[in-house]
C-alpha cells in the first residue's frame, strides 16, 4: 500500500499522571562545577564557595559571542538590561527600531504608548549605544542566555537532568571600577560562577542563617575565572569590579522547601479529592452572615471526611506532581532540529537508525489509524503500519531495510524520514 506525508499528521500533547523520577546520572555536570556531596550538606542552608569550573571560561561564552549577539538585531528589550549605581538605565536610551533611534518618552498621550509599544516588541540594543554605556560603567544583563546561546543551553538541559530541577541563566558583564545592582537579594537558588576577570562580592547571611546561627556574619570574596559561589533563595548580596573588566553568570534554580512541598501537595490533594466528598447540595449559595456558623460545622464535617479518604497514592501522586511542574515546559535540544529535518531525506534502505525520543505507547486511534505517543507528540498514521512501529520501537538499532517483512520498502523509507523530521529517530553516520 502505498504510503506519502499527507498520511501522516503530528499534534503535540501534555505529558499525563505523574512521570518518572528525574534521571540524575551519576551528576556528571553538576560535579564539573561544585562538590555534590558538599552541596548536598548545605542545600538550601548555607553559603558556599567552590573552586573548580576553570573549563567553563571558555567553553560556553565569550566576548565574541557576545558581540555577535548584540550585532545580529535579534535581541529585544526583555533580553538585555543595562544597570549601572543601582539605576536601570532607560532602554529608550540604547534601543533603536530599524535605523531609528528612539528618543526616551516622558508623556502620557496615545502616541507614547505607541512609541513605548513598538520599542518593546520592534526594537533592539544599538551595540554601538550599548557599549557606550559600558565603557562609562553600566552592567549589562543578558537574561534567559541559555534560550539564545545553545553552548549555555546544552549545560543546562546536563545540570537540569542531575538537579532534578528547571534553571535558567543570566548573564552579567561590568567594566572595572564599576557596580551594577545595590544590595539585594534574589527569589531562588543561584550558581555564581565566574567566567572571566575578577569581581569582589559582599554576601550576607543566609535566611536559614540568620534564624540559626547567631554568628552567621557577612562574607567578602573576590571572584576570579572559575570560581562558584552557592547561595540560597533570599541571601542578600552586591558586587562590583575595582580593576579588571568581569563576566560571570548566575543559574538560577528554585528549590522547594518542605513546607512549600506540602502546600502544594494539600492543594493538589484536595483538588482531586473534593469532589468525592461533597455533593449537588453543597452548591446551594450562602450569603448571610448567620450563615457562618452553620457552615462552619459543615466545613468541619467535610474536611474530616476529607482527611479519612487520603491514601497513601494520592499524596505521592500530589507531591509527583508538584516536581513534575518544576521542570515544566521540558527543556527541548538547542541544537541540530533543522540539520535532522535536513539529513532525513539522504535515509537511504540501509542507514542505521536509533530511537531518540522514547515511545511511550502506540495506540489504534479510531477511523483506521494509529497513534504513536511520545512525552510532547503524538504521531498518526494509518493502522496497517503498526507491526512496522513496533518493530522500531523494540529495537535498539534498526534500518529502513529491517522493517520490510512488514511493509513494502516506499512505505518503510517514507515512514523512517518523517520519524526522523520529527526527532523520534537519528541516523548513526558513523556507520
Amino acid at each position: 500500500m502505498a504510503l506519502t506525508e499527507v498520511d501522516i499528521s503530528t499534534t503535540d500533547r501534555q505529558s499525563e499522571g505523574c512521570p518518572p523520577e528525574p534521571s540524575r546520572g551519576n551528576h556528571d555536570v553538576l560535579s564539573a562545577i561544585i562538590d555534590p556531596a558538599r552541596l548536598a550538606e548545605v542545600w538550601g542552608k548555607r553559603r558556599f564557595r567552590h573552586r573548580g569550573a576553570d573549563w567553563l571560561t571558555g567553553s560556553l561564552i565569550d566576548v565574541d559571542t557576545v558581540d555577535h549577539l548584540l550585532a545580529s538585531r535579534l535581541l529585544r528589550v526583555s533580553h538585555l538590561w543595562l544597570i549601572r549605581n543601582g539605576q536601570t538605565v532607560p532602554p529608550s536610551s540604547y534601543v533603536r527600531v530599524g535605523s531609528e533611534v528612539t528618543a526616551r518618552s516622558e508623556g502620557k498621550s496615545r502616541s507614547d504608548v505607541s512609541r513605548v509599544l513598538k520599542l518593546a516588541s520592534e526594537g533592539s540594543p544599538d551595540p554601538e549605544r550599548v557599549a557606550a554605556f559600558i565603557a562609562r560603567g553600566a552592567t549589562m544583563t543578558l537574561n534567559y542566555a541559555d534560550e539564545y546561546v545553545p553552548a549555555i543551553g546544552d549545560f543546562c538541559r546536563g545540570l537540569e537532568a542531575d538537579l532534578g530541577l528547571r534553571t535558567s541563566v543570566n548573564l552579567f558583564i561590568t567594566p572595572p571600577g564599576a557596580r551594577g545592582f545595590n544590595l539585594h537579594s534574589d527569589p531562588h537558588d543561584i550558581f555564581v560562577v565566574q567566567l572571566h576577570g575578577r569581581k569582589s562580592w559582599e554576601i550576607h547571611p543566609t535566611p536559614w542563617e540568620i534564624d540559626t546561627e547567631a554568628g552567621a556574619s557577612v562574607q567578602t570574596h573576590t571572584f576570579e575565572a572559575g570560581d562558584v559561589f552557592y547561595m540560597p533563595e533570599g541571601t542578600r548580596h552586591m558586587a562590583r569590579t575595582e580593576d579588571s573588566f568581569s563576566m560571570h553568570m548566575a543559574i538560577q534554580f528554585k528549590v522547594p522547601s518542605q513546607a512549600r512541598v506540602l502546600e502544594q501537595a494539600l492543594a493538589g490533594v484536595v483538588s482531586a479529592q473534593v469532589a468525592s466528598v461533597t455533593g449537588q447540595s453543597d452548591r446551594t449559595p450562602a450569603f448571610a452572615a448567620e450563615s457562618a456558623g452553620p457552615l462552619a460545622e459543615i466545613t468541619e464535617k467535610r474536611i474530616g471526611e476529607l482527611l479519612g479518604s487520603l491514601s497513601h497514592e494520592a499524596v505521592r501522586d500530589a507531591v509527583g506532581g508538584y516536581f513534575h511542574k518544576l521542570l515544566q515546559p521540558a527543556r527541548r535540544g538547542g541544537r541540530g532540529a533543522f540539520k535532522a529535518i535536513a539529513a532525513a531525506d539522504d535515509i537511504g534502505a540501509h542507514t542505521p537508525l536509533t530511537v531518540m525520543a522514547p515511545i511511550m505507547g502506540i495506540e489504534q486511534d479510531g477511523d483506521g489509524r494509529l497513534r504513536l505517543d511520545t512525552a510532547d507528540r503524538s504521531v498518526s498514521v494509518p493502522s496497517w503500519l503498526e507491526p512496522a512501529l513496533r518493530h522500531l520501537a523494540a529495537a535498539a538499532a534498526f534500518t529502513p531495510a529491517d522493517l520490510g517483512q512488514h511493509v513494502d520498502p516506499h512505505a518503510a523509507l517514507v515512514l523512517c524520514r518523517r520519524l526522523a523530521r520529527e526527532g523520534i529517530l537519528a541516523a548513526d553516520r558513523g556507520h
